[in-house]
């Protein structure tokens, strides 16, 4: 894709992101803050029209009907992923995007909250959910930006919030998962300075190869990952040159993987 493509998308992909569907209100009960998300009135005409988009432009996520993200909600709190939405979201600690923006934190810092959101991400992957249509599949978030996930600066855990986007149900289990740590890995790096961006790949092939089979993400980095769609820089919004820069430094650490160009070689992942 060239430059001007991507600019393009990009400044689509921005007006996508800045569109709101949802409104959240502040309540406190017990000294503890609470956030409740509730739809805007707009949500219901302009979700069927999005969603005709995401799935036109071949995206594998789709935002929820009110209805059908909370019943998703109810099955993934029973799941015991989130907590109960109808009580509000405490609120512990900040984004992990604020985080990695704030001067407060040292780069050591910042990359373990990214390596602890990964982790988080990896291990919700593992539950089996029951889908709307009562097939047991694994889980997967769908919008899995750094935004969507809250870390506690002093334990250094991290919480994963905001489940009205879902990867579509015929999507593999496989490239749900890829598609949710590139979300988290690109997302992260908007809040960066290009000059960290080797040791953020770094970091975070060293976590992701700890805790699941990464061969698909690498083969997907290499060959699906190449140019951007607009619902990808809706969640990650980089320059041509900041988002080429990122995949070299991420295509650069996965050559450490021993697996790495003998899977990349042998096959190209299909979109």
């Amino acid at each position: 894709m060239s430059a001007l493509a991507h600019a393009v998308r990009l400044a689509l992909g921005r007006w996508i992101g800045s569109v709101h569907l949802n409104r959240i209100q502040t309540s406190t009960s017990q000294g503890e803050v609470r956030l409740l998300k509730t739809r805007c009135w707009s949500a219901s005409l302009l979700i069927p029209v999005g969603n005709l988009y995401l799935r036109g432009s071949d995206c594998l996520s789709e935002v929820l009907a009110e209805t059908t993200w909370r019943d998703w909600e109810f099955t993934l709190v029973q799941a015991g992923i989130c907590a109960n939405p109808n009580e509000g979201l405490p609120v512990h600690g900040t984004t992990l995007h604020e985080a990695l923006k704030s001067r407060t934190y040292s780069l050591p810092q910042k990359l373990q909250y990214v390596q602890s959101a990964l982790t988080s991400l990896a291990r919700l992957h593992q539950h089996e959910i029951l889908w709307d249509d009562r097939q047991l599949r694994r889980f997967s978030h769908g919008d899995a930006t750094s935004r969507n996930v809250c870390i506690d600066s002093q334990s250094g855990t991290a919480v994963w919030i905001d489940f009205d986007t879902r990867h579509r149900r015929e999507v593999s289990a496989m490239e749900r998962a890829s598609d949710d740590f590139r979300a988290l890995i690109f997302s992260s790096a908007t809040a960066m300075d290009d000059v960290h961006f080797d040791q953020l790949a770094e970091s975070c092939f060293r976590t992701l190869k700890s805790l699941t089979d990464i061969r698909d993400f690498l083969a997907r980095l290499s060959w699906n990952y190449a140019c951007a769609s607009i619902f990808q820089l809706a969640q990650a919004p980089l320059s041509y040159r900041r988002f080429h820069g990122l995949r070299t430094a991420l295509l650069r650490a996965g050559e450490q993987n021993d697996n790495f160009s003998k899977w990349t070689r042998r096959r190209s992942v299909p979109r």
